[in-house]
């Protein structure tokens, strides 16, 4: 049965004791290893600066089940003109059509955010 560690003990119980030492090594080890972080490696940037100065990253991309409203519309647009994901990988991300997925460009490039909104459609198109 293992001998929990008491810091009261102090650090001459420890050095007299030969398994309280590889008990102490472990536990300082065990510590290490799940205080690690990984960060997956991306080929791309993970951070873009927008034109009106906010600062967009992977982790504000919507969820792949989204609903769409217009802001999630605008930040997956600026996503891909800003070179954080690909276009193709938005389409399979998001199960986009290609048309689809211009219209929403075309729609902010030329008029910015509102006209991505469901209910602005046939006001933008007429334009």
């Amino acid at each position: 049965m293992p001998c929990i560690l008491n810091p009261a003990r102090g650090r001459k119980a420890i050095a007299a004791n030969p398994d309280l030492k590889a008990l102490r090594h472990e536990q300082r080890d065990k510590k290490k290893r799940t205080a690690s972080m990984f960060v997956k490696k991306t080929t791309g940037p993970r951070i873009a600066a927008l034109d009106d100065g906010r600062i967009i990253s992977v982790a504000d991309l919507p969820l792949p089940q989204t609903r769409w409203v217009a802001s999630r519309k605008q930040i997956v647009v600026q996503a891909v003109q800003n070179d954080l994901i690909s276009r193709d990988d938005a389409l399979r991300r998001y199960g986009l059509s290609p048309e689809e997925f211009d219209s929403w460009c075309m729609a902010f490039e030329k008029h910015g955010a509102p006209a991505l909104k469901t209910t602005s459609i046939q006001k933008y198109r007429q334009l």
